[in-house]
């Protein structure tokens, strides 16, 4: 019986919680809390929910910070977790996603329209 009990522990499931990082464009380098993950598209294994700071860099491109929160799913709740990591039988897959829009250097779209009219005035007055 207790070998049987064991056995059943032994083979129970997990939660596999992993961050996908996407961004436009791709190839940025990417850091999440400082610590370098790869290249997107990339992903970030996790143990806890909450914020996390995800940074990506690309030549040509500002820097990008972002805090961005990982959402507790509802079986990861205090009680309802010691089922969904303890005693359920298979792995449950929480996939959470961000995807990071990076804009150009001198990129002319930041600029305000007011401020992009005047200069496209002042070029025609030359």
């Amino acid at each position: 019986m207790r070998v049987l009990l064991l056995a059943l522990l032994a083979l129970c499931g997990c939660v596999e919680r992993r961050l996908f990082v996407k961004s436009e464009p791709p190839g940025a380098l990417v850091r999440v809390n400082s610590r370098e993950v790869g290249h997107t598209p990339t992903e970030w294994r996790f143990d806890h929910y909450g914020e996390v700071l995800v940074e990506a860099e690309l030549a040509g491109y500002e820097p990008l910070e972002a805090v961005v929160k990982l959402k507790t799913p509802w079986y990861q709740k205090p009680f309802i977790d010691f089922f969904a990591d303890v005693l359920w039988p298979w792995t449950i897959h929480d996939n959470q996603q961000v995807v990071l829009r990076l804009k150009e250097v001198g990129d002319y779209r930041r600029i305000p329209k007011t401020l992009h009219c005047y200069f496209r005035s002042a070029c025609s007055v030359l």
